[in-house]
């Protein structure tokens, strides 16, 4: 019976030995925005752990980043509150930089030079000296927040709320949207009428659901409509108060978190007309 009882026990550790995990504090989208620098879009040049190159596409808000682009590290958490680190390794490797090769990303950036939180360069190694070519390196909020990427059909994952919670989108509502988002909590210009339109557009169709089985209509009608409840909440816009009753009802609980957060964040329809942003 002792002798089990050890190899239970050893097995336990053993186990619990393998089950390391990087954990963090994960920031809402408003939190990511609010402290970034830049927002646009890039294509990877080169991809490691510990640094990503890119090439700017277009510059869609805030700082002008420059045409060569370094980012080395994050700004939204200094660290994690436990590593997924193991015997024999070097780094953690959830704690990193998780860009793939040949794809294009849209990013919120922060300059290094402002970042609380730390780079994952070893200490003494430069950018240039790994692969970066930029003057100046960036940060992102963290591995999995600060990011979106362009899939292969032109779609976009986009995070609205949280990064556990996404949405597919076009390019063009995504831009549309994050654009208006950045530009009101920066303060720094009006969002064009364009995004009251597709609020209101998507407001006025009837809520869609993912329960049972949806089909790709009805994915598509969610994420628009998840991606027009959020912004409306981030930008402090007020839609029609009988449609948006409509969707607090609605029997899907994602729906219903939207429309909630949207009611919350609600300031007047002037926020967008007479102000350059919702404060």
């Amino acid at each position: 019976m002792r002798r089990a009882f050890v190899l239970i026990v050893g097995f336990v550790a053993l186990a619990s030995a393998l089950a390391l995990a990087a954990v963090w504090n994960e920031p809402w989208h408003r939190e990511v925005v609010l402290g970034a620098d830049s927002f646009g879009l890039y294509d990877t040049v080169k991809v490691t752990p510990f640094t990503a190159t890119f090439k700017r596409i277009r510059g869609l808000a805030g700082a002008d980043t420059g045409d060569a682009v370094t980012v080395d590290g994050f700004y939204g958490s200094t660290t994690p509150s436990s590593t997924s680190v193991r015997p024999g390794q070097t780094y953690d490797d959830e704690w990193t930089l998780r860009f793939r090769n040949g794809r294009k990303y849209y990013l919120f950036l922060k300059r290094a030079s402002a970042a609380q939180g730390g780079g994952l360069l070893p200490p003494g190694v430069s950018p240039a000296a790994s692969g970066g070519t930029a003057s100046e390196s960036w940060r992102i909020a963290t591995p999995t927040g600060g990011v979106a990427e362009v899939q292969a059909d032109g779609k976009v994952v986009a995070t609205y709320r949280h990064s556990l919670h996404q949405a597919v989108v076009d390019e063009a509502t995504f831009e549309l949207t994050q654009t208006c988002i950045f530009d009101t909590l920066h303060r720094t210009k009006p969002c064009v009428p364009d995004v009251r339109a597709f609020i209101d557009e998507q407001l006025a169709a009837e809520p869609a659901s993912l329960l049972g089985t949806p089909t790709s209509a009805d994915q598509e009608r969610f994420f628009k409509q998840h991606a027009a409840l959020e912004t409306a909440y981030l930008i402090g816009y007020s839609a029609d108060r009988a449609r948006l009753e409509t969707f607090l009802k609605a029997p899907f609980f994602h729906t219903q978190i939207s429309a909630v957060r949207m009611r919350r964040g609600i300031r007047s329809r002037a926020s967008l007309r007479s102000r350059p942003c919702a404060s």
